[in-house]
């Protein structure tokens, strides 16, 4: 791994849209261009959204990777984006 991001925030659709915007320019600063970008970005912030949707989750803990792999890690669960 060469590069993490670990964030924490309120689970509030102003941070998740913002978090997608990050994971697009992670995959971009990796090398992947702007559609492998924003489809993983779609991919991670769909992930970050249900799990906002627990009513108890509190602060969301998210890990950006740059790898390789680059990837996503939401609560434990994690979302890789597949070499090209």
């Amino acid at each position: 791994m060469d590069f993490r991001l670990n964030l924490s925030f309120p689970a509030d659709p102003r941070h998740i849209v913002a978090l997608h915007d990050v994971v697009v320019q992670a995959v971009r600063q990796a090398g992947g261009d702007d559609g492998r970008a924003r489809d993983f970005a779609a991919q991670a912030e769909a992930l970050i959204r249900e799990s906002a949707a627990d009513p108890g989750s509190g602060p969301l803990d998210v890990s950006v990777e740059l790898g390789p792999p680059i990837q996503v890690i939401v609560g434990g669960r994690k979302l890789t984006l597949d070499p090209a």
